[in-house]
């Protein structure tokens, strides 16, 4: 009986997984309207140096994960994205020395647009801050949308 009931509790729990899964995403053909998105990371731009670190200890990575709920790849994410324009909500990865989480950004994309998401450390309880803002040269830009997370 203990057995039927394991195998009976992994079938489920196959078929709960097999459900959940994350359709992928399909960026725009080249001939289609579409506006890029690029994000960098300026995480641990205000840590000060104390000497010594550990190999790998300051390294980050941040990436844009998702797509209106669409997965970019079946592992982690990617730097840059074309998507097609209107309102789309976008989620995005950051890891900074083994802190990992997500924030999502929207913003009503224009085609032919050039966009950029920055994220940097975020303050008190919010590990990480990430602005969305028009792919430029410096100067003053707009922020589009903001998070922190």
């Amino acid at each position: 009986m203990l057995f039927r009931s394991a195998g009976l509790f992994l079938v489920m729990a196959l078929i709960v997984t097999g459900c959940t899964r994350t359709a992928m995403y399909h960026p725009p053909g080249k001939d289609d309207a579409q506006a890029k998105l690029s994000i960098q990371s300026d995480l641990g731009s205000n840590e000060k140096s104390s000497g010594w670190r550990m190999p790998g200890a300051g390294e980050s990575t941040v990436a844009i994960f998702k797509v209106d709920g669409e997965r970019l790849s079946e592992k982690g994410g990617d730097e840059r994205v074309s998507v097609e324009p209107g309102e789309r909500s976008i989620e995005i990865f950051a890891d900074h020395q083994g802190i990992l989480r997500f924030g999502t950004l929207s913003h009503r994309f224009k085609a032919g647009g050039d966009y950029l998401i920055v994220v940097s450390d975020g303050d008190d309880d919010k590990r990480y801050s990430a602005v969305l803002i028009p792919n430029q040269g410096s100067g003053v830009v707009d922020i589009y949308d903001e998070t922190r997370f």
